[in-house]
Parts: C-alpha cells; structure tokens; sequence
C-alpha cells in the first residue's frame, strides 16, 4: 500500500507517552486488537515523538509498536542509553494486554545494538522475550559493543548491513552471531546503500526495509 494511503487509513497521532525524560516510552495501537507488538529502536539522536510512515504501515496491519526514547539529550552516555531503554520497554509492557502478545524487535543505527540487549536480557529485565529481531545498519563499534551473553536459540535474527555505511561494525555483530543456531539467522550486505537508508519511506525503503519486517511479524507471531 502506497505511504499517502496508509497515512490515509491511519493517523498515527502519538499517545501521551508513559513515564519522564529519557525514560519515557509511547506505545501507540491500532484501531483493531492488535495480533502482534513491535519494539521500535530509533537512531542515536532521534529524541522526537513517533512520527514516521513506517509506524503507520505497522498500525495499518494491526500490530501495537512500542518506542522507547531512551535519551533526552545527547548528553546520556551510551550505558544510560541501554538503561533507558530497558526503563521504557518495562513501562510498556507493564500493561497486561502486552505481555500476553508475541514480540518482535527492530532497531536501526544505534537502535540496531538496542534490541540486541532486548534480546540478550529479556529474562533478566522480566519482559517477554522477542521471537525475532531485525538489525539494521548498526552504528560504529567505537560507541559500543555488542552485548555480553548468547541471545535465547529460538530468537530469529535479520541483520542487515550498508555497502556504504559500516559494514565492518555490522560484520562484529555476525560475527558476535556465530554460535547461534544458523537455520535462525541470516546477514545481508546491502550494495549502494548509505546510513540513512532504513528511514527513507520510497518504494525501494519499503521493498528494502518494511517488507522483511512484515514476514518476521507474520511467520514468528
């Protein structure tokens, strides 16, 4: 569906976000019983409301999204990132309609490490685990490693690099990826692609981004 039709069928007009600062989470809902919720990790400095097509497209297909904020400013350091975010998800999912919905998790630059901690933690934080995640485009390794510990073996993983981005900080993660079980992850090295690519909303956005966010959805929830 066309992005001026599913901002048509669907005003994605952010609710009042729970909690305060850094911490704060918005969790916007379909208009039907949502079948699935989607954690949605922004890029490093993205400190805005929920405002993009793609949430919309979610929405339209009955998915509930949960987006943490996870920093106020840029002055966080990337710790308090991780300890935002995790404050956000719980506040989110404190909600029992939540919990008793299948997850799955999809982060980008920054975001992109984000929901590998998700992943990695859920157990120790007390949220539901994610039944798979999408990585896209993880920034450089200087702001951060990836997390201590194996993600749970029936997590499916989708990580996706830029040709022209960073795809040796995307390589440690596949590489940080070895030991878990092959039949549940793959790797894709995008030619031509830059680091913004993944928020675009053209036909090629959504073909490159949106629609193997959707078979994930639809074959692990």
């Amino acid at each position: 569906m066309p992005v001026a039709a599913l901002v048509a069928a669907v005003a994605l007009a952010a609710p009042s976000p729970l909690g305060e600062g850094a911490r704060q989470v918005w969790v916007p809902t379909p208009s039907v019983p949502p079948k699935a919720v989607v954690v949605f990790a922004h890029g490093f400095g993205d400190t805005s409301e929920p405002n993009h097509p793609w949430l919309d497209h979610l929405l339209a297909r009955g998915d509930a999204v949960v987006w943490p904020r996870y920093q106020a400013t840029l002055a966080e350091s990337r710790n308090e990132t991780v300890v935002n975010f995790r404050e956000g998800l719980r506040l989110a999912f404190a909600y029992p309609e939540l919990r008793r919905l299948p997850v799955v998790a999809v982060g980008y630059s920054w975001g992109a490490k984000l929901v590998f901690h998700y992943g990695v933690n859920a157990d120790r934080w007390g949220l539901p685990r994610p039944r798979a995640i999408l990585s896209m485009f993880p920034g450089s390794l200087e702001r951060g490693l990836p997390p201590r510990g194996p993600l749970p073996d029936t997590t499916r993983v989708l990580l996706l690099a830029g040709a022209r981005d960073d795809p040796v900080a995307a390589g440690a993660y596949w590489k940080w990826l070895r030991p878990h079980p092959a039949a549940l992850k793959s790797y894709r090295v995008l030619p031509g692609l830059t680091h913004d690519a993944p928020m675009h909303t053209d036909a090629a956005a959504q073909r490159t981004f949106w629609a193997p966010l959707d078979a994930l959805i639809d074959r692990y929830t």
